[in-house]
This record gives C-alpha cells, sequence and structure tokens, in this order.
C-alpha cells in the first residue's frame, strides 16, 4: 500500500472466480503491534444466473472438479477453532500462536485463545454492501428487501 498510515504495509488478495468457484487467499497486515489475519473463504453455489436472471444448476462434473481442487488447496492448510473453525495457511497459524497475530471471525478480531481483542470495522469512508451477487462474473450489490 502506498500512502497513508498503511504506507508500506501490504495486503494480498486473489479471488478466482472459476465456473462459480470461489476461492479467497487473503493476506495479512500489521495494526497496532499486531498482525491483522483475514479469513480465507472457499464457496460455490448450488445455482447461478444468467443475464435474464433464470437459475441454472450447477453440473455434477462440475461439482466433482470442485471438490478434488478444494481437496487439494486444504492439503496445505490447518484446520483450526478460533472462534469457529477455520482453515489456515502455517505461516498465519505460526504468528496465531506466538501471540503475534490476530485472526477476524465474525466481526471480531480474535487472538489465539479466541478472546475478543476488537471489533472490526470497515474502513473510513468505505460503504459495503451487505451482499453480493454474481451475474456473467461481476459481482453486483444486492438490495436487502423489506419483508
Amino acid at each position: 500500500m502506498k500512502g497513508g498510515k498503511y504506507d508500506g504495509t501490504y495486503s494480498i488478495s486473489l479471488d478466482y472466480t472459476i465456473n462459480l468457484w470461489s476461492f479467497v487467499v487473503s493476506g495479512y497486515y500489521p495494526v497496532d503491534g499486531h498482525i491483522r489475519i483475514m479469513p480465507a473463504n472457499f464457496y460455490m453455489p448450488r445455482c447461478y444466473y444468467d443475464k435474464n436472471h433464470h437459475s441454472i444448476k450447477v453440473s455434477d462434473e462440475v461439482r466433482v472438479l470442485y471438490a478434488d481442487v478444494l481437496k487439494l488447496i486444504k492439503s496445505h492448510l490447518k484446520r483450526i477453532n478460533i472462534g469457529g473453525t477455520t482453515w489456515i495457511g502455517p505461516e498465519a497459524l505460526k504468528l496465531i500462536q506466538e501471540g503475534k497475530g490476530l485472526m477476524l471471525r465474525k466481526g471480531n478480531w480474535l487472538d489465539g485463545t479466541g478472546r475478543i481483542i476488537q471489533q472490526w470495522q470497515p474502513p473510513k469512508g468505505i460503504n459495503l454492501p451487505s451482499r453480493l451477487t454474481i451475474v456473467d462474473g461481476e459481482a453486483i450489490p444486492v438490495e436487502k428487501k423489506n419483508k
């Protein structure tokens, strides 16, 4: 990152959406003496929508391939329980075990014991949508419907 409070730091966020899959491997960054570790995310919906908003079921072949790729990715991670179970890479796990890292779980920054250190807040000036949907490979905010 360049400029501002986080000048000289970095964040890695790779988002691959391939045939309805999403593999997000988030990076980590220093704040207030701790390394903030964002969770990884793996996702494949049961269906997707074409540009006319027609629902299309994911094929069995795509499901099997997704499961194989996910198994390969998880073979390089470790499953831990900090505020709920999650997958984590070896470098990030070492930071947490040494007390140098905090993990974001359910809107809170947690230490290695699961103790809440701080509530997560979006960066100043950023308005995040509550939900996104994917239409023809594009992330589109979904407005909340009043019941």
